[in-house]
């Protein structure tokens, strides 16, 4: 029995020599593993979000173009610093690294995988195709007087509650649930209105942070076999039920109306397939999982954690709530498609917001062509990327890299304007991602949230609350980025 012991814990040995060197073989600079872990400690103890274990990293290397890391179970990776290799991934050699990488079991999950973001191969191409026309300027446009009526929602909501403070995620869920349900089925999710609304409750549970949501994470992330083991599915088995009778419900209905509509799910009903012919069922509810799910958590999380900004920096809300008064003066009062778009400094508030406060900490893609990158150091030689190489984009670290925003941790609304811009790769910003696969919703998800901020700022102050926990912390067990303890507000009534 001693001699099985003694042989296994060789194995185990000379298996973690041999992993644990693979980048000293090929010469690339990488911090040193632990067992098992890889360079993932802080996050396998829920010290840190993973995103935030890759700006680490990013940090510890600033000479690098790359830096070879392990992530859990010593798979080895490629952390990307330099912005030039980074627009080698996203654009230039896209085709050496179209997937996105994202683990998912499609008996578990048969309907996300059709998501344009998690889709792999050529498929991606074909479902984002039926999802674009969604999202063109003149959809936006007439969908945007539903993001006026909820605007009013939003707005009698807060004067109602206002009284105590209000958790910034959560109430922004209300606002861009109520849109989505509507845009999409022409459906009221009765957000506002209704303290047990499902649409709230279902929809709430899939990003926040809850009993499995650290397993669900690590299966999506790094190991799909524990999701599979303990039958944990990136969207919870509920959630995925109560999904598809809604999306089976609405279209029924519209059968029996026997009338066509103009909103996102008619769209998607009269998309074709590669081949021409009409989607399928499982398709089309597949789309319809996409808008709701993907339409309401990052516009939501943008528009919390922008009234936070906001409600730490008081002189860019003055000179915010100027714009917004002027504009909607001169639409007499009236929120409008085209008054958002006349709102320039809101739009450097969003950017900025989303600099500091990106949805997705970090950005995994899959090497899907053998190709090369250049030298990690300046006299070091090229390397061979080969095919099936996990490459990370560290997102918070590039967006809070000094030699790119100088003082990264302030906010500064300026380093979105247009100079500012064009002196930048454009692939020093990612919070939508870049290239081909950029997020095909940024302009639905952007007009929806600024309008929301307008409204809000229109007629109120936000000061943060007491109750928010400072200084701000991520989750570390949720995929997107999530306050430890939300982010509280006190809304005022301005006097003006």
């Amino acid at each position: 029995m001693l001699e099985l012991i003694i042989i296994a814990l060789s194995v185990l040995a000379i298996y973690y020599y041999w992993s644990s060197n693979y980048w000293a073989r090929r010469g690339v600079k990488a911090p040193v593993p632990l067992p098992f872990v890889g360079n993932m400690l802080d996050y396998v103890l829920a010290r840190k979000h993973y995103g935030q274990v890759y700006q680490d990293i990013y940090n510890k290397f600033p000479k690098a173009a790359y830096v070879g890391i392990y992530r859990l179970f010593n798979e080895p990776a490629i952390l990307v610093r330099d912005v030039e290799i980074l627009k080698d991934v996203f654009i230039k050699d896209f085709q050496s690294f179209r997937d996105n990488y994202f683990l998912i079991d499609k008996k578990m999950d048969p309907l996300i995988h059709i998501n344009p973001f998690m889709a792999q191969g050529d498929e991606w191409k074909t479902v984002r195709s039926q999802m674009g026309p969604l999202f063109t300027p003149s959809k936006v446009k007439t969908a945007f007087p539903i993001i006026y009526d909820t605007c009013l929602k939003l707005e009698k909501y807060i004067e109602r509650e206002r009284k105590a403070s209000m958790e910034a995620k959560s109430l922004c869920a209300k606002f861009t649930i109520e849109i989505m349900a509507s845009a999409s089925f022409g459906l009221e999710a009765e957000t506002f209105t209704n303290p047990n609304s499902y649409f709230t409750k279902n929809c709430e549970q899939v990003f926040t942070s809850y009993t499995w949501s650290y397993i669900q994470n690590i299966g999506s992330n790094f190991c799909l076999s524990i999701s599979r083991l303990l039958n944990v599915p990136y969207i919870p088995k509920q959630m995925q039920e109560w999904l598809l009778s809604v999306a089976k419900d609405v279209i029924e209905n519209r059968k029996l109306e026997n009338q066509p509509r103009n909103d996102f799910l008619e769209i998607i009903l009269n998309s074709k397939d590669s081949s021409g012919q009409p989607i399928s069922m499982e398709t089309v509810y597949g789309h319809c999982i996409t808008l709701l799910l993907e339409g309401f958590e990052t516009s939501s999380t943008t528009m919390a954690n922008c009234l936070f900004e906001l409600s730490q920096n008081h002189d860019v809300q003055d000179t915010l709530q100027a714009e917004v008064d002027a504009i909607y003066d001169k639409y007499e009062g009236k929120l409008t498609y085209d008054a958002i778009a006349e709102m320039t400094y809101l739009d450097k508030v969003m950017h900025e917001t989303l600099r500091i406060h990106p949805a997705m900490l970090a950005t995994i893609k899959r090497c899907t062509e053998t190709t090369k990158f250049p030298p990690q150091y300046p006299g070091s030689k090229p390397i061979t990327v080969p095919e099936g190489s996990v490459i990370v984009i560290p997102v918070l670290g590039v967006h809070n890299d000094p030699e790119i925003y100088p003082e990264p941790n302030v906010f500064n609304p300026e380093n979105f304007s247009e100079e500012a811009q064009a002196a930048r790769n454009k692939c020093s910003f990612l919070s939508f991602g870049e290239g081909p696969r950029i997020c095909v919703g940024m302009r639905f998800g952007l007009t929806q949230s600024k309008a929301g901020i307008a409204a809000i700022l229109r007629k109120y102050n936000v000061r943060l609350s007491p109750k928010t926990r400072m200084p701000l912390q991520v989750s570390a067990d949720t995929f997107l980025s999530n306050a430890k303890g939300g982010i509280w507000i006190d809304f005022l009534p301005r006097d003006k």
